[in-house]
């Protein structure tokens, strides 16, 4: 009788045991998950004059004045959804790194571990130039949020 009683319980054994291991490895959103940052905008200043905010859906507003060979500081500001800076990139900003793009190539990283991050980028020609503005996780290896900025470069 033991092992008739041993042959009928093996099958849900194994089933219990395949349940437990499959819902270990679920894409549950418990608290003990990692969150991703809900990046809704960027909002970029220059030490040259004006601000341009990229959200997520939509065209850029306000214009971004740079000037040619020179080190222009831009200050990035992640937002999230409600218009504020984004908390799971402000708590974990060492995590993340803003960098300015130009055809592909990565041009200029943030300096800095703290948000709102700084960068600084020094542009070679005047007129019109546009870059792309990522927000990089780094513990993830991934870009979070990309967007292109137009800007005006003088002199």
């Amino acid at each position: 009788m033991h092992t008739t009683m041993t042959r009928r319980s093996l099958p849900f054994t194994f089933a219990l045991i395949a349940a437990t291991t499959l819902a270990a490895c679920s894409d549950s959103t418990g608290p003990d998950d990692d969150d991703e940052p809900e990046i809704a905008a960027v909002s970029v200043t220059s030490s040259a004059g004006g601000t341009a905010t990229l959200p997520l859906n939509g065209a850029q507003s306000g214009t971004l004045t740079l000037r040619a060979n020179q080190a222009n500081t831009l200050t990035v500001s992640v937002l999230g959804v409600n218009g504020s800076p984004e908390p799971i990139v402000v708590a974990n900003a060492a995590d993340f790194e803003i960098r300015i793009a130009q055809a592909n190539v990565v041009r200029f990283t943030s300096s800095n571990s703290v948000h709102p991050f700084v960068v600084a980028v020094t542009p070679t020609a005047t007129g019109t130039a546009t870059y792309d503005v990522q927000v990089y996780h780094k513990g993830e290896g991934h870009v979070e949020f990309t967007r292109p900025l137009t800007v005006t470069v003088i002199q």
